[in-house]
């Protein structure tokens, strides 16, 4: 049926769920997802591992799910796992090399030079980089796409590096391990660069985009342009804060206000036209709150929330021309007024993204809370199909990297480019 080879596992262990999606590898370099596991999320708050053993838990339950769906979860050869919180932070990093072979052309050689010396970059001691992509290249003072081949002196190579807190991305790694994959490769992916891998389309990526995947415990954010990253980050501000200030401003118990945010009833309100939303007090009271009253008190969390992302890519210098506009995603997006105040806080049509090229047993999948682990399991297709393929057209690629295996040692760059390049 399937290879041992052909298995990978995407795994995410966020604010609201645990998840583990497994795929087959096939032919064509696609991935048919072949099971999925999922379970509501515990030890797990604003993105980062707070208590290990129930974080443990919720991931064994969640990967038993997946191997009585599929029965080959244990013949897994790659996992990726999805990271956010940590401390995560990016910067841009340029290095440079002289083209000294004889014929005057820019080879593989150079390139992996220049986006080598990139990473050369003053981090704390405690900060490690995660992903890196290339936002472009410049030969000899001008910019081009791919210049292998090209003839010059000098190249220089402009790329994205994120970089977080090695001790507590090691609390991701360390419990996927713990989970029965002490031999396994494990890669990590910043989760808006998954994100962007599963849902934005090569053309968007060239024209730019700005995604904004708005989960339950965090916002990440990324920026697309030339078919490279140049800016992301992560706010530890999500859509669960929404029900804590609508708990504090209108005195009303925390799990109720979730409930009303999970269940869509503010939506069905404003659709029905009702003015209040009525709830219980005591045996015969009943307690009217005017609906405006909760969409005063989430339109201003939602906008301060997008301002601050803005301002932080004001800050790291990242133009705000978005050609392919907004896409948000992220469980936070199926709020019917999140795409409407983002697209007014950045002035630019946004539009809510589901994954749409789903294949293999993908029901209940084409939903904006699954892009990232969706595009975190087409990321360990293109690791796993690439590794040790000599085929090195390495320009239509959105991460590649710096990525850790199992034994936290790091892989060359050169096997990295050649397992990266899609």
């Amino acid at each position: 049926m399937f290879s041992n080879s052909d298995i990978v596992c995407a795994i995410e262990l966020g604010t609201s769920k645990v998840s583990a999606l497994v795929g087959a590898v096939s032919a064509d370099g696609g991935v048919d997802i072949i099971g999925r596991g999922c379970v509501q999320s515990q030890g797990i708050i604003k993105g980062e591992i707070s208590d290990v053993q129930r974080a443990e838990n919720c991931l064994i339950r969640a990967l038993e799910e997946a191997e009585n769906s599929c029965g080959v979860l244990a013949n897994c050869c790659l996992v990726t796992v999805l990271v956010t919180g940590c401390d995560i932070d990016s910067q841009s990093g340029t290095g440079s090399t002289v083209i000294k072979n004889s014929m005057g052309q820019v080879t593989m050689n150079e390139i992996i030079e220049a986006e080598e010396n990139a990473e050369i970059i003053n981090l704390v001691h405690e900060r490690e980089i995660i992903n890196k992509s290339t936002s472009y290249y410049e030969l000899d003072n001008r910019r081009v796409e791919n210049p292998e081949n090209m003839p010059g002196s000098r190249l220089d190579a402009h790329v994205h590096l994120v970089h977080g807190i090695s001790s507590r991305i090691n609390n991701f790694t360390s419990l996927v391990r713990n989970c029965g994959f002490e031999n396994t490769e494990i890669e990590v992916i910043f989760s808006p660069l998954a994100s962007s891998f599963g849902i934005v389309s090569h053309s968007e990526r060239e024209n730019g985009i700005l995604l904004i995947d708005f989960g339950m415990g965090c916002t990440d954010y990324a920026v697309e342009f030339n078919n490279g990253t140049t800016g992301s980050g992560v706010l530890q501000i999500g859509f669960d804060h929404v029900a804590n200030d609508l708990a504090v401003g209108l005195e009303l118990p925390i799990d109720t206000c979730r409930k009303i945010l999970a269940s869509g009833e503010l939506f069905k309100a404003y659709e029905d036209k009702r003015e209040t939303l009525d709830f219980p007090t005591g045996v015969h009271g009943l307690r009217r709150i005017p609906r405006v009253s909760f969409e005063t008190i989430i339109d201003q969390r939602l906008r301060e929330t997008f301002e601050i992302v803005k301002a932080k890519l004001i800050a790291s210098k990242v133009p705000l021309t978005f050609d392919g506009g907004v896409i948000a995603t992220g469980g936070g997006s199926l709020y019917y007024r999140t795409r409407e105040i983002i697209g007014e806080v950045f002035n630019a049509h946004c539009q809510v993204r589901s994954p749409a090229d789903l294949r293999g047993a993908a029901t209940g999948l084409a939903n904006p809370c699954f892009s990232a682990s969706w595009g975190a399991l087409k990321y360990a297709a293109v690791c796993l199909k690439r590794q040790g393929n000599g085929n090195d057209n390495a320009f239509d690629r959105l991460v590649n990297g710096i990525n850790r295996i199992f034994d936290n040692s790091k892989i060359g760059l050169g096997n990295i480019r050649k397992s990266l390049k899609f």
